[in-house]
């Protein structure tokens, strides 16, 4: 089963390698971005978004209501494609391909993943060592 691993920065943050729709991104696990039909696993940078948009990248678009970090209600739209892990520093890509849709996120805030992406992983484990600061990912 192949393994890959990302170690915490100094912060305490898990950054993550992952291709969405063929670019690579590194992303922020955040375990607070959901969405309640469990459809969004990224938010990116709105510029980057607009330019998946405009070049075709997306399968398909919805509108999805967010509750912001200062507790307001925003909508926000969103586009499908596939998303797959990537290991680093190598960027081969690691466990299944998954289509999922991805936010256009806020202007300043870091590119993130949140569980729905993990949910889709089917077949892997996922293992945090917390005294190690290492996130680890098993997958078939």
């Amino acid at each position: 089963m192949p393994t890959t691993s990302w170690n915490a920065n100094p912060r305490g943050e898990y950054w993550i390698d992952v291709s969405l729709g063929g670019q690579h991104f590194s992303v922020l696990i955040d375990t607070g971005l959901i969405d309640s039909r469990g459809q969004v696993g990224f938010s990116i940078d709105p510029t980057l978004y607009d330019r998946i948009k405009q070049a075709g990248g997306f399968r398909s678009h919805q509108s999805h209501s967010r509750l912001t970090a200062s507790g307001q209600i925003s909508v926000t739209e969103s586009g499908s494609l596939d998303a797959q892990l990537l290991s680093p520093p190598s960027r081969i890509p690691v466990g299944p391909v998954v289509d999922i849709y991805v936010f256009r996120g806020a202007a300043g805030v870091p590119d993130r993943v949140g569980v729905a992406f993990f949910h889709l992983l089917r077949g892997c484990n996922v293992t945090w060592d917390l005294d190690q600061r290492l996130w680890t990912i098993n997958c078939p």
